[in-house]
Parts: structure tokens; C-alpha cells; sequence
């Protein structure tokens, strides 16, 4: 599958191209490709390490969640109901939720639902508060609305108190934000997702084709 994609890829890039430049992008899909093969392969001689390298960096993204807010609210001294992404490369406010939730579900799966030292529980909380914080001010509503939904159902599966505390925690800290400014869940509506979803899919219609390629387009 991935290197059927690869290869699909590469063909609308080569179709696109309109000069030699153009063929740069075909590094896209290759260094893509080998990256999720090199994973699988990884993932397969030995899970264990596998795990044990997604649990770091998920934690370690809990610390660089941790700099943003720092950097936002301390050092740039914006006003702490105000939206911002993160620092570095997820510069772009949804986005940078969306990954920060993924990474804070990791550590709940990988970290929390099993037994661990004591000093590892600490640097797990301490990352999963990092998350949070981010998150809650990021205002990201539908990633809020998709992460109470992932904790629910991993406190119902797995039924471990830390994940009924996370969970407890998150809708405490998103209730406390309702209760200074409520505005913050009303004010942006659906910000127009209807209508972007609308024109992307005759966008679509109109290059059903071979797509788009790399080429940028602005709805």
C-alpha cells in the first residue's frame, strides 16, 4: 500500500510538472514512502522498542507544548484567552492541536494505562499538563470535543484511575474556561467549514483526474 502510493504520487507529479524544477517534488513521495516502510520495518523486528521510542517522543512533544505556552503567554506577553499554535513548526493553530492531541494520546495509551516508577508517573503528569494547557489555549474546539471522546472511552475500556483523573481534569480546566469567558465556544460558529467543505469537494469534482499534484490553492 505505501509504495503503491509512492508510486501513484510520483505519476501526478511527473504529470503536473511543467518544468525540470517541478521534478524536486518527487523527493516528497519517496522520502514519505521509505520513512513509513522504515517504520513498518522497525515496528516489526522488534515492537517493544517500537513502543518504548513512540512513548519518548510523544512525551517530549508534552514539553515542547509546555515552551509554547511559556513563550506565548511569558515571553511574547499575550493575553492568556488569546489563540496561538506552537512554536517551531506546527505554526499554524488547528494543525498544532491536532498533533499535540495525537502525541497526548499516545501518552495516555502507552504510558498510563500500564504500570510504571513513580518518577515516571511524575514526567508523564507533568507532559499530559503541558498538553492540556496547550490545547485549552489553543481553542481548538473540535479537538477538544474529539479528545473528552478518546478519553471516555479509553477510561471505559481500560477503567484506570489516571485516565479518570485526566479525563476530570480536562473538562474541570475546559468548564473553568466557559466559566471566565464564554464567548470562547460561541464566538467563531463553525467557522465556515461548511462552506469550505463545499467548494473543496468541486474542487475535487473538477480535477478528479489525477488531483492537483503539489500545486497550492486557496479557498
Amino acid at each position: 500500500l505505501y509504495l503503491f502510493a509512492a508510486a501513484w504520487f510520483s505519476f501526478v507529479v511527473i504529470y503536473h510538472a511543467q518544468s525540470a524544477h517541478d521534478f524536486r517534488e518527487l523527493k516528497i513521495p519517496l522520502y514519505a514512502g521509505l520513512t513509513l516502510l522504515g517504520f513498518f520495518a522497525i515496528t516489526q523486528a522488534d515492537p517493544g522498542k517500537c513502543t518504548k521510542f513512540l512513548l519518548i517522543c510523544a512525551v517530549i512533544g508534552g514539553f515542547g507544548a509546555w515552551a509554547s505556552w511559556l513563550f506565548f503567554y511569558l515571553v511574547e506577553g499575550k493575553s492568556l484567552l488569546s489563540r496561538h499554535p506552537a512554536i517551531g513548526l506546527w505554526s499554524v493553530i488547528i494543525p498544532a492541536a491536532q498533533a499535540t492531541g495525537a502525541l497526548m494520546l499516545l501518552v495516555v495509551c502507552l504510558g498510563l494505562r500500564g504500570t510504571a516508577r513513580p518518577l515516571l508517573n511524575v514526567v508523564f503528569a507533568v507532559s499530559l499538563v503541558g498538553s492540556s494547557i496547550f490545547l485549552i489555549s489553543n481553542q481548538s474546539r473540535g479537538v477538544w470535543i474529539a479528545l473528552l471522546v478518546a478519553l471516555a472511552v479509553l477510561a471505559l475500556l481500560s477503567r484506570n484511575r489516571k485516565i479518570y483523573l485526566l479525563f476530570g481534569v480536562f473538562v474541570f480546566s475546559l468548564c473553568l474556561v466557559f466559566l471566565l469567558d464564554s464567548s470562547v465556544f460561541l464566538k467563531r460558529g463553525v467557522s465556515y467549514r461548511s462552506e469550505l467543505w463545499e467548494q473543496g469537494i468541486i474542487y475535487a469534482f473538477d480535477n478528479w483526474k489525477v488531483g492537483l499534484g503539489f500545486e497550492k490553492f486557496w479557498l
